[in-house]
């Protein structure tokens, strides 16, 4: 069986929403499917970022020609460019009877301080290669310096530092070098808001579902529940999730009063604060020899008034005709584009049927 690609996302950190994914084939690299995942969103008035690797002319210049902007860091995968912006700001030292070249750099310091690390950031910005630079778009470039002490008992005991060199089209007429900052850190929140909670709090890297689909389609289901802790106003997800684990068990120890505790108390408390009209439940079929018989767990959520959306890797006909029969409105196998499911979602919620390609 053929392993799941990886999955490029376009992430709102602000609003902690993913707007597109895009999987990204075994044979080529996120160069290929940045594009057709920007494709899938609106890019006129947005400021998109990156890491290097898609510190590329042809995207840069896409996002420009549809009225956006982008923030790239800049490394040795575009050497010229690098050496160009490297120069521009290595320290000015005129032999005797030369003055210094006038510039017109502008610079901010921020500062942070938590657990024991102090964090200071001091940016510099230059137009100087806008009219030099083979580059779509251009407004500024800038160097980064992040300088990281560790402190114990009031005193440095460790130090750090990188130098970051990037590129903008921000212009510096209306961009200030603590704009452009703040835009890079928002970048960063890609770690910590999504890649970190997918892999560690929801456990995508210890999962086994590699097969086929099934891995975009787990990520596509993670990324919604982190959009809908967010609505619900929670700002840290594995409380959440202990929350909703904890105050809202799956399965109650008597093997009875499914439906109600899971679906009415803690789905509902999510879709009701994202100001959902409906609820959806995406049922698997294997779910262990504890777990109810289908047509308990179908009449559960249904009670409950939550329409049910099995989605499982167990295509018998004979499974999927009982589970529509009790009641739930469509099947999908975890083998089919990942990209159907949200459709398979919203026909269900709006109390339409969806039956599976496969």
């Amino acid at each position: 069986q053929e392993r799941s690609e990886r999955v490029l996302s376009v992430y709102n950190p602000q609003d902690q929403l993913v707007l597109a994914q895009e999987a990204v084939d075994t044979k080529e690299n996120e160069i290929v499917a940045a594009p057709r995942a920007l494709e899938r969103v609106a890019v006129a008035g947005k400021v998109i970022t990156g890491d290097a690797l898609h510190t590329q002319r042809a995207i840069s210049a896409a996002i420009v020609e549809r009225g956006g902007d982008y923030v790239w860091p800049v490394k040795t995968n575009q050497p010229r460019l690098y050496e160009d912006i490297e120069r521009l700001f290595a320290p000015d030292n005129p032999k005797p009877g030369f003055g210094k070249i006038n510039t017109d750099f502008q610079s901010t310091t921020k500062h942070n301080y938590g657990h024991g690390r102090l964090e200071r950031r001091t940016i510099q910005t230059s137009a100087m290669l806008n009219d030099y630079l083979d580059w779509p778009g251009v407004g500024q470039v800038y160097r980064l310096e992040r300088r990281f002490e560790w402190v114990r008992q009031g005193k440095a005991f460790k130090t750090s530092s990188q130098i970051e060199y990037g590129i903008t089209s921000l212009p510096s007429r209306l961009y200030s070098p603590g704009r452009v900052l703040q835009f890079r850190r928002l970048h960063w929140f890609v770690e910590t808001g999504l890649h970190y909670r997918r892999d560690v709090t929801f456990r995508e890297d210890a999962t086994r579902m590699t097969i086929g689909a099934a891995g975009q389609i787990l990520a596509t289901v993670n990324s919604l529940v982190i959009g809908l802790i967010k609505k619900a106003g929670h700002s840290n997800a594995a409380k959440a999730r202990r929350y909703y684990d904890e105050a809202r068990p799956l399965f109650r120890a008597q093997g009875h009063g499914f439906g109600e505790s899971y679906c009415e108390r803690g789905l509902g408390d999510l879709a009701l604060a994202a100001g959902a009209e409906s609820d959806v439940v995406l049922l698997d079929l294997d779910l262990g020899p504890q777990a109810p018989a289908l047509p308990q767990l179908v009449n559960g959520f249904l009670a409950a008034d939550c329409q049910v959306l099995i989605v499982s890797a167990l295509g018998s006909p004979r499974v999927v005709r009982q589970g529509l029969a009790c009641g739930a409105l469509g099947y999908m196998s975890k083998r089919e584009d990942p990209a159907d499911l949200l459709e398979a979602i919203q026909q269900v919620a709006s109390g339409e049927g969806f039956l599976t390609q496969e």
